[in-house]
């Protein structure tokens, strides 16, 4: 991600959408990207004109921004396959709502000011950004996992965000060098541009093996996220493999399995598992079995987008057991290949939504790609309510965000409407964007979610909109 959600692309797995902004300045992609830029440059009036571009954008983004590609997409399919990285949406999903619910009982008619921060919003922000410090001692054979509030991050100091972006970041490394790769052919990989290596430089310097890290952080992450508490777990088998020099990483499904085997044994206090209601924090150990997880998708709000990819993912292991191409992605996600691997088709995530960036391209030129095998039964039929239902519930979270916390000051207001009476930083990313402002349908949707309407622009202003 860059410094302005606009600018670069990214996936929101408490959602399942992925966005692709690509940028479109010095003819990205060749000849093809300018013909693509030349053509949305175009006014584009008729149904055959916007369905070509939308198919132009896809092959764009799939082919020729392979990488880019599978990273964001791999996000998704964490959600759909790790249990704590689902349960966490789905606590995330209730919690938005039930924020707006909350602005119901407040006593004034509009949202004039940044509303008192919900200590519940909070922890879930934090949660996945907030660093621990993970303290591996050979010597003694000790692992301690405590968290630090220290502004300075020192080696050691890991967060949960990381362990997801770094184990994406090698799934994509292996798919774009079509080979499993090596410590040193990573470390050039990631030095030839700004990617994620906190977690990959300290498994390094652990094991003293740049090979060894390579191989095993994906494998410890997966597990990890198998349990109610990844870091925990995550730091107690990095610490088992510098003590027994185990698992062997020339068999991955192997290593993995055993790995889980470790994590029943994990010595610390086992719970049960945890309730939708309550928060990460408050979490005690527990191992998710693919049981709990049919039972947490059957509890989850039939309208979560992730729950058809969840229950895509149950009927195809057993076990917690995970295919070969988890492991090998080069197999399934191959260059040369037109289309993807039949395997993967249904796995696609719930809405993607690509944009090509230039100020000559109006911002609704876009494609939007729903998977629409995953909507719910009475949705199937209709491509435009499941995709716009899911751009509804990302502005839901957007807003609760701008209304409750300082999230969203950092993007830039995506409307050009500046002389818009209900201009503010609360629709900082409104997905409808219309081209007269008087037909937007923000300000309904505030009302519908909250039952309160945007203060006059003066207030407004102390906001940053």
């Amino acid at each position: 991600m860059g410094d302005s959600a606009l600018e670069s692309s990214y996936a929101d797995p408490t959602i399942g959408i992925v966005q692709f902004n690509i940028l479109a300045e010095g003819g990205a992609g060749g000849r093809y990207g300018l013909e693509l830029l030349a053509l949305a440059r175009k006014p584009v009036h008729t149904g055959q004109e916007r369905s070509e571009y939308g198919e132009r954008l896809r092959h764009f983004v799939r082919y020729l921004r392979r990488s880019l590609y599978v990273h964001e997409w791999f996000h998704i399919l964490q959600a759909a396959h790790y249990p704590f990285v689902y349960l966490d949406a789905v606590r995330q999903w209730n919690l938005y709502q039930d924020a707006c619910d909350g602005v119901r009982m407040l006593p004034a008619p509009t949202i004039s000011m940044r509303l008192p921060m919900n200590p519940l919003i909070r922890q879930t922000i934090e949660q996945s950004q907030r660093a621990y410090h993970v303290r591996i001692d050979p010597v003694a054979r000790s692992v301690d996992v405590s968290g630090t509030q220290s502004e300075y991050l020192e080696r050691g100091d890991i967060s949960e965000a990381q362990l997801l972006e770094e184990d994406a970041s090698i799934f994509q490394y292996r798919v774009e060098i079509g080979a499993a790769g090596t410590g040193a052919g990573y470390q050039q990989w990631l030095w030839e541009r700004s990617r994620y290596r906190v977690v990959f430089d300290y498994l390094r310097t652990l094991f003293g093996d740049s090979d060894r890290a390579v191989a095993l952080l994906p494998i410890l992450v997966r597990a990890a996220y198998q349990t109610t508490l990844p870091m925990t777990a995550f730091a107690y088998l990095a610490g088992w493999s510098v003590f027994t020099g185990k698992p062997d990483t020339e068999a991955p499904e192997e290593a993995y399995a055993l790995c889980m085997s470790r994590l029943e044994k994990l010595p610390m206090e086992h719970g049960d598992m945890p309730a939708l209601e309550q928060m990460a924090g408050d979490d005690k150990f527990h191992m998710i079995t693919d049981s709990d997880l049919a039972e947490l998708c059957a509890a989850a709000p039939r309208s979560h987008p992730l729950n058809g990819l969840v229950q895509i993912v149950l009927k195809r292991r057993k076990d917690s057991q995970y295919p070969s191409w988890w492991f090998k992605p080069f197999t399934l996600f191959d260059r040369s290949r037109l289309s993807e691997d039949e395997s993967l088709s249904a796995l696609t995530p719930p809405l993607t939504i690509i944009r090509l960036l230039d100020r000559g391209v109006p911002l609704g030129h876009q494609a939007m790609l729903p998977n629409m095998e995953i909507a719910p039964a009475d949705l199937r039929s209709d491509k435009r309510m499941w995709p716009g239902g899911l751009l509804m519930a990302l502005a839901r979270k957007q807003l609760v965000l701008g209304m409750f916390t300082e999230a969203m000051d950092v993007y830039r207001h995506w409307c050009p409407h500046n002389d818009c009476v209900d201009r503010s930083a609360l629709c900082k990313r409104w997905p409808f964007v219309p081209d007269d402002w008087t037909n937007c349908g923000f300000p309904n949707f505030l009302t519908t979610l909250t039952d309160r309407r945007v203060a006059s622009p003066d207030i407004l202003a102390k906001l940053g909109g």
